[in-house]
């Protein structure tokens, strides 16, 4: 169950993240509403050399020590730790590497990947993909790390770092191609936060795909400001059957709030392009951020009724994470401490609509079988 106070909602169920495409058969987000979190089959992860703790919340316990799974991008790390273990060599100064001391949690500086295209093609052989697919969800592809926003909300910058890192058109294609003849996928999600960013590299790994003739499908996330009728063809000839508008609210002054950089009507030109194209589109809301109130959340539900999409999403409270300006305001309001390690997911919920945002949009989805509202 999950409680409030202080404008603060704790699950104590201890939920596992996930992501809120989950509707489209995969998440989302709570690193907002594209945050989608469902457990990545290639296992990806990254990471920032600035990082000031552990992610404390997923730790593996492995030969008398912790070896933190969300510090870091493991994909090289990690094998050379199993190395040196199996070799009873020195393991306590590769990068990333958390582990419990004599003294608490200890932390290595990050690394990042940068040539993502050295990575191998992940083993996916080892999952049951056909389950996988049966319980709703999609063979999970990242094709690039990092994010140069600033979301009030979002820790990916600080985890992945602000520079963009991306694999190579040729080596998407390579990997979708190996889930689609070797495995059998017929559907893949794009974990990437934002495939659009930057604009060129996403009509290239369009283009590549059409190229190589794949059949399989996918979905992905789009930041509404970066789009154009281009890219939406080149998508659609591509293979994607839905596309996620990563918006967050469809109020201007949530937008600035939310710090999307962007305002409603760039949410509207893309979403009136894509109806007009008859492509599939998804939105998500987070509702609750500090400023949130009636007008605002009957203005978001007055822009969904006046367009088609596809699937909607409204999720009651934004999620609080370390490192992001969210943490620091909930902070200064005296709503968590400035040591809360999170391990048990808090959601900051404006008082302003704490008392009856879930109820009204749990009546403004009755209706909608595509609709669906979390809280």
């Amino acid at each position: 169950m999950r409680s409030s106070r202080s404008g603060v909602i704790q699950d104590r169920e201890l939920l596992a993240e996930r992501e809120d495409l989950k509707v489209q058969g995969c998440p989302a987000p709570n690193r907002g509403s594209q945050s989608m979190e469902q457990g990545n089959q290639d296992g990806s992860h990254a990471g920032d050399a600035t990082r000031e703790r552990p992610k404390k919340s997923r730790i593996t316990r492995t030969t008398g020590f912790l070896v933190g799974t969300g510090a870091g991008e493991g994909e090289l790390v990690f094998a050379e730790l199993l190395d040196r273990i199996e070799k009873k060599r020195d393991w306590s100064d590769l990068p990333g590497l958390v582990w419990r001391g004599s003294d608490g949690i200890e932390m290595n500086p990050l690394a990042l990947i940068e040539d993502l295209d050295s990575l191998r093609i992940p083993r996916r052989d080892l999952f049951d993909n056909q389950r996988y697919a049966t319980m709703g969800g999609l063979g999970n592809i990242v094709i690039k790390q990092g994010c140069s926003f600033d979301c009030l909300y979002c820790d990916s910058p600080h985890v992945m770092g602000r520079r963009w890192r991306m694999k190579s058109p040729e080596k998407v294609v390579e990997e979708l191609e190996s889930m689609e003849r070797d495995l059998g996928i017929e559907a893949a999600f794009f974990t990437d936060a934002i495939f659009n960013i930057p604009l060129d590299h996403a009509k290239e790994v369009c283009r590549a795909i059409i190229r190589r003739g794949l059949g399989i499908k996918w979905v992905c996330s789009v930041n509404p400001a970066f789009a154009d009728r281009e890219l939406f063809e080149l998508m659609r000839e591509a293979g994607c059957t839905v596309i996620s508008l990563g918006c967050d609210t469809a109020s201007d002054k949530m937008l600035r709030v939310l710090r999307k950089g962007y305002t409603r009507d760039a949410i509207l030109k893309s979403a009136m392009m894509l109806e007009e194209m008859e492509i599939n589109y998804a939105l998500w809301f987070l509702i609750g951020a500090p400023g949130e109130n009636r007008e605002t959340v009957e203005e978001t539900v007055r822009f969904v009724k006046e367009r088609n999409p596809f699937m909607v999403g409204f999720h009651v409270g934004v999620r609080l994470m370390p490192n992001t300006a969210l943490f620091d305001l909930a902070v200064e309001e005296g709503l968590i401490s400035g040591d809360d390690p999170l391990m048990e997911p808090k959601f900051y919920l404006s008082p302003d609509v704490r008392d009856w945002v879930g109820d009204y949009l749990s009546g403004v989805c009755a209706d909608n079988p595509r609709w669906s509202v979390s809280r």
